[in-house]
């Protein structure tokens, strides 16, 4: 099977200021686009998407994304941050993982509760499509205000901030590099997988190319 060169792909530009930026909304610098793991996960997110499309959802993209977005935009998050939903749980709100974690964001319980959501035997508002998006905001936004990058509260989402603090204290650094290189794993390997998956999609989508080879105008109005 042969694929198409736009789609074969070889990493990206490294000085790609559209890519660039999008790093800066992650507070992640932009020698991290040489990170041979980041671009070993977009042409993968590349690859599916082309197959797949960027998400396999029944809800109405039409309205459902710009309301996601819409709520994204009144807080303090990056626009980007919709892909963690991507992420999360490929914007299906009926998503349950393996852990009990539930909903488009994937809370678990207890963190849900945390979060202000009533989660019992009548009633899961990690379901509910705008009180766990703002849960999100909020948590999200909290995890920030604790750690001080954008990309480390991503990380504190996916793994805890107990466990993140610990790997900091660790590697003796906060450096996205260190953190998530494989050889020293310092975090889980489903958190350094986690937040390249993030940002991955998040360069995907400058990719005016790829765009419009898809034919995903929804993405474009974020």
């Amino acid at each position: 099977l042969l694929l198409p060169a736009w789609l074969m792909g070889s990493g990206f530009d490294p000085n790609d200021q559209k890519k660039i930026t999008v790093l800066r909304h992650f507070d992640i610098p932009p020698s991290y686009l040489k990170d041979p793991y980041l671009h070993d996960t977009y042409d993968q997110k590349k690859r599916e998407c082309t197959l797949q499309g960027f998400a396999d959802t029944s809800e109405d993209g039409e309205v459902f994304i710009p309301m996601l977005s819409s709520l994204i935009a009144q807080s303090d998050l990056p626009s980007e941050f919709l892909f963690v939903v991507l992420v999360e749980s490929q914007l299906q709100g009926s998503a349950t993982s393996s852990r009990g974690a539930a909903g488009l964001w994937q809370f678990m319980e207890s963190t849900g509760k945390l979060q202000g959501l009533q989660v019992n035997q009548f009633v899961d508002e990690r379901r509910d499509h705008i009180k766990s998006t703002r849960a999100a905001i909020a948590y999200l936004s909290s995890l920030k205000k604790q750690f001080g990058k954008w990309y480390l509260a991503l990380i504190a989402y996916n793994c805890g901030d107990g466990r993140l603090s610990r790997a900091i204290a660790k590697a003796g650094t906060t450096d996205i590099s260190v953190l998530t290189d494989p050889k020293r794993a310092f975090l889980p390997p489903e958190s350094r997988k986690y937040i390249r998956k993030v940002v991955a999609l998040s360069l995907l989508a400058t990719d005016d190319v790829f765009i419009s080879k898809m034919q995903y105008d929804t993405f474009l109005t974020m």
